[in-house]
């Protein structure tokens, strides 16, 4: 899960989880995105197209936290469950 980290590592103190969040961010073409990033970068889930008429897929941030890159369609769903 991504975490939301508190930190004051210039006194010293270690980071510490405080939260959770997921950055969700619309792009035009997902599938063209995730093509260009799959060898860069671990993908977390996706590209799936969704009930809620998104295609959509994941990765996470070198501090661990899930950006989401989504887009509308009218494609029909590749799978049975949305993202939890």
């Amino acid at each position: 899960m991504g975490r939301v980290l508190a930190s004051s590592s210039h006194l010293g103190h270690q980071p510490r989880v405080i939260g959770y969040a997921e950055l969700y961010i619309e792009v035009t073409d997902s599938q063209m995105l995730h093509d260009s990033v799959k060898t860069r970068l671990p993908i977390e889930w996706g590209p799936e197209v969704y009930s809620y008429r998104r295609r959509e897929f994941a990765v996470r941030d070198p501090d661990d936290y899930l950006i989401i890159f989504t887009e509308a369609t009218n494609d029909p769903p590749t799978t049975d469950e949305p993202v939890e």
